[in-house]
């Protein structure tokens, strides 16, 4: 199994406790696709430790919220500490949903809001072929840089996929942990991705 960083959620809870979290789905995913998930706290001190020890050499945006470019939001700066590592070392960062659009924003992309983008299932074209996905996200990434090619879309021409020219990065707007039974499709897409730089392969 490939060790991999993974980085979550944050939940303000009762008290003030600041709790990291993940849906459970995630773990199913992650073990069936070959990843032995390391997860980064969204404390930037432990975290630049943990990338500095070489334990992994890929990450993931599990996705999830909004994105922010607020100081205050540990989690976009972790993200984007993610992103410097990645670029810095060449290894493979997969980003879902929120992790899009975080990926596309830190090289230039913009997001504007959208409609009719929150359901359990809708079509998309993926590596030219038509695939069933969900959709959870109210704003789309539009401007997308000349150094990544646009792998999925919408019918009506929304980005719902990309991969970097140079950079080791895929990105998608679905979620396929949500997805039961989780598609076969998906694991592979993480697995080789991950392990060989592999996209949309016949």
């Amino acid at each position: 199994m490939m060790p991999v960083f993974v980085v979550m959620q944050t939940n303000l809870q009762a008290y003030g406790e600041v709790h990291d979290t993940l849906d459970n789905r995630w773990a199913g995913f992650f073990i069936q696709a070959g990843i032995l998930p390391i997860y980064l706290p969204n404390n930037l001190d432990v975290a630049t430790a943990m990338l500095s020890s070489d334990i992994a050499r890929g990450a993931i945006f599990t996705g999830g919220g909004e994105y922010s470019l607020d100081a205050s939001d540990t989690r976009s700066q972790l993200e984007r500490l993610v992103m410097d590592w990645s670029v810095q070392h060449g290894y493979p960062l997969i980003g879902v949903c929120r992790g899009m659009q975080a990926m596309l924003l830190y090289k230039g992309a913009q997001l504007r809001p959208c409609l009719g983008q929150v359901c359990a299932q809708q079509q998309i074209l993926f590596c030219q072929q038509v695939i069933k996905v969900n959709s959870y996200h109210q704003f789309e990434c539009i401007n997308i840089p000349a150094e990544f090619e646009v792998i999925g879309t919408g019918d009506n021409g929304m980005v719902k996929a990309v991969k970097g020219k140079q950079l080791s990065w895929l990105a998608i707007m679905w979620h396929p942990e949500r997805l039961m039974p989780q598609r076969k499709q998906d694991l592979q897409l993480f697995n080789q991705f991950l392990t060989q730089g592999a996209v949309c392969k016949d």
